[in-house]
């Protein structure tokens, strides 16, 4: 897919994405491998939005909270990146760069949304809200 047929993304057209996705299609870094890590920072939102259904103290919810916020933040940079790469690096698209496109993004929204989901388990709803997620 060239680039002009793409859904207009404003970040894309920052100095430091530009910069970035060059400097990892550079290293040779495959936009699928980008993908697959996507699902880790999802998989790690969703396990630290489900550990704040267990923890307690203040300091340590705030702790959790930020990596879920981290997580969250790698997943859609993922998400951002592995189409530039893969356009910056001048790949042709391989036979399963569309299931690499789209299968981790909804891995990683489903860890996301489930772990939302229990973390409000205590709350009225919360546990079919984890469960609808």
């Amino acid at each position: 897919m060239a680039e002009a047929e793409r859904r207009p993304i404003a970040s894309r057209d920052t100095g430091w994405a530009r910069t970035v996705a060059g400097r990892l299609a550079a290293a040779g870094v495959a936009p699928n491998t980008i993908s697959a890590a996507s699902m880790a920072g999802g998989l790690a939102a969703g396990a630290c939005f489900a550990a704040l259904a267990w923890t307690e103290q203040p300091w340590l919810r705030s702790l959790v909270a930020a990596g879920a916020i981290a997580g969250m933040q790698f997943r859609l940079l993922c998400n951002l990146f592995d189409g530039m790469v893969a356009l910056a690096g001048g790949r042709r698209p391989s036979p399963t760069g569309e299931l690499w496109n789209d299968l981790p993004d909804r891995v990683s929204d489903a860890c996301i949304l489930v772990g939302a989901g229990v973390a409000a388990m205590h709350l009225p709803g919360g546990r079919e809200l984890g469960w609808g997620a």
